[in-house]
């Protein structure tokens, strides 16, 4: 009579503690034992991660993001402006939301450093930075007349007060 072991196929009810048929191997599809350890350092054939790890894996990971998350964010880069007087438009609010790619932050938690990025072109000396409404202004310490280039570093703190 032809059983499914003598035919090389699996038992109607083959759950077995046994770990000497189907075994699944990182080439072949088989029988795997799930377990509950994500510190094991090699492969073993016939193992494999239970569902519940998945679980633990993405809290894990939600964790880590949410501490990234929380990290200051810095922007650097140059702009040539175009000022009459002492200060010129750097940015809006909305230009750094978009470079930031978050609608999460306000004037109270970006801070800026800022240079002249050409003295030899122009000596007017960078002073710093100011909000006026929603718009920052890169304040220069006497009368810029025409085209100056600024370097610019925007640090953005996702943990100060973000209320605009």
């Amino acid at each position: 009579m032809h059983t499914p072991a003598n035919l090389g196929a699996a038992p109607i009810s083959h759950a077995s503690a046994a770990t000497t048929y189907g075994i699944g191997t990182t080439a072949n599809y088989g029988h795997c034992m799930t377990i509950n350890n994500l510190t094991a350092t090699a492969h073993e054939n016939g193992k494999a991660l239970g569902a519940y790890q998945g679980a633990v894996l993405k809290e894990s990971i939600d964790a880590l993001q949410a501490s990234l998350n929380a990290l200051p964010k810095f922007i650097s880069g140059t702009v040539v402006l175009t000022i009459s007087g002492t200060a010129g438009l750097l940015f809006t609010l909305e230009q750094l939301r978009t470079m930031f790619g978050t609608t999460e932050f306000g004037t109270n938690n970006i801070t800026t450093v800022i240079a002249n990025g050409d003295g030899d072109a122009s000596s007017a000396h960078a002073e710093s930075t100011t909000w006026v409404g929603d718009n920052l202004y890169a304040v220069f310490a006497s009368a810029v007349g025409g085209r100056i280039r600024v370097n610019y570093t925007i640090i953005y703190n996702p943990t100060l007060y973000s209320t605009t």
